[in-house]
């Protein structure tokens, strides 16, 4: 009987091991392919102009970086929508919000300066695969979001696997143009895991 119990009480030791070792496991193999895990970039996005606005905005590389999911969250200020001309449209008129986003992009911004150079156009012109819920915008940029020209704008997504080196270096920005002459929130991307390294 005495050998029966230590037989059971270590084969549940050793069953309890087993799932303690799975488990401490699981998070680490799923961080890249979890959008809620752990961003590799972030943005803390704060006015510029006299809007109060701000946001922050998130991001996540896939295993082989051929791919950067996004989730830009805003606060204070409506999303909008755009058209082709880049005129925007207040989608939350008399609701109490000031301002609303009429265009909105990652732009270069060397040694951490913003410029004018746009990078990926997420919203005017939209990024085809760019999801609006509630104050949250979210895509995924690749290589495939690279254009030419935009209804003769001149502002062309780039391909991501050329732009890394920037983002992981904090040499790009995110720039949300608000409704209203100078208003915008802006923030640079940096690091936040080490998959840059």
């Amino acid at each position: 009987m005495k050998q029966n119990s230590t037989v059971l009480g270590l084969s549940i030791a050793a069953i309890f091991a087993i799932t303690v070792i799975a488990i401490s496991a699981t998070p680490t193999a799923m961080a890249k392919s979890d959008a809620n895990g752990q961003p590799d970039l972030v943005a803390t996005l704060t006015a510029e102009g006299s809007n109060d606005a701000q946001g922050k905005a998130l991001f996540w590389f896939n295993d082989d970086a051929s791919e950067l999911r996004y989730k830009i969250i805003l606060n204070k200020v409506d999303v909008g929508s755009v058209g082709d001309n880049g005129t925007g449209n207040d989608k939350n008129s008399g609701k109490g919000l000031e301002y609303y986003v009429t265009k909105l992009h990652i732009h270069a911004a060397p040694g951490g300066i913003h410029a004018g150079e746009h990078l990926l156009n997420v919203v005017g012109p939209a990024d085809d695969d760019l999801n609006i819920t509630g104050h949250t915008l979210s895509g995924i940029w690749d290589d495939e979001d690279m254009t030419h020209d935009h209804h003769g704008h001149g502002h062309n997504s780039k391909t991501l696997t050329s732009q890394v080196a920037a983002l992981c270096n904090g040499d790009t920005d995110v720039n949300v143009h608000l409704s209203g002459s100078g208003e915008y929130i802006r923030g640079i991307i940096e690091t936040n895991s080490d998959t840059c390294s």
